[in-house]
């Protein structure tokens, strides 16, 4: 009797369908992953492994200077070269997604001597000293951009970085332009014909 009004009790407390409800315990939360990062690193490697490779297109074109010094040829490097500078070294990094692809395309404009005749083989050394300079110096921007392309690629096109992809190239952009302005647009690494007047 005992028993039957124990169990009266506890229906009368908890109508049907309820309890269950009101005393249900919610799911504990899953366990976080575990990543090894090297494995995760390796995953990352494997997948730009797979990545066709940076399409690279880089040219040089000429413009042509004559003059009878190398004080003449300056100014003519001046009034004919790229910006008024001796040469130049620009380049461009476009990139697609879905599969990621990557194009680095350069261009170095480079003088090109006509009638040599009128200097003294000791002119045309330095020229040529001028010339190999320059053209060592422009492949340093080359290098930047090819520094630009593979970074795009090893992000397989995509990051988290404020300002995306475009933000990762503009860094490099600003690498280019520092280079120039620490070297004087590369006077300071050979790059000209004339030592500057006190």
């Amino acid at each position: 009797m005992a028993y039957r009004a124990a169990l009266l009790a506890a229906s009368l407390a908890f109508p049907a369908g309820m309890a269950l409800a009101q005393i249900s315990i919610p799911e504990p939360p899953p366990e976080p992953e575990v990543v090894d990062p090297e494995v995760a690193a390796e995953e990352l490697a494997k997948t730009v492994a797979e990545l066709p490779p940076v399409d690279e297109s880089v040219g040089t074109s000429y413009y042509l200077v004559q003059g009878s010094t190398l004080e003449g040829l300056e100014e003519a490097m001046r009034a004919k070269g790229p910006d008024a500078l001796a040469g130049q070294g620009i380049w461009n990094v476009s990139y697609g997604l879905e599969p990621c692809t990557v194009s680095l395309s350069a261009t170095i404009s480079m003088p090109k001597l006509i009638g040599k005749s009128a200097f003294t083989d000791e002119d045309m050394i330095v020229w040529e000293e001028m010339l190999t300079a320059l053209e060592a110096y422009q492949q340093e921007h080359v290098a930047i951009g090819r520094e630009a392309a593979t970074e795009v690629r090893s992000l397989n096109c995509t990051t988290e970085e404020e300002g995306g992809i475009e933000a990762v190239i503009a860094k490099y952009r600003e690498k280019s332009a520092a280079m120039d302005e620490s070297t004087e647009n590369g006077a300071k690494s050979g790059v000209r014909l004339t030592t500057p007047e006190a």
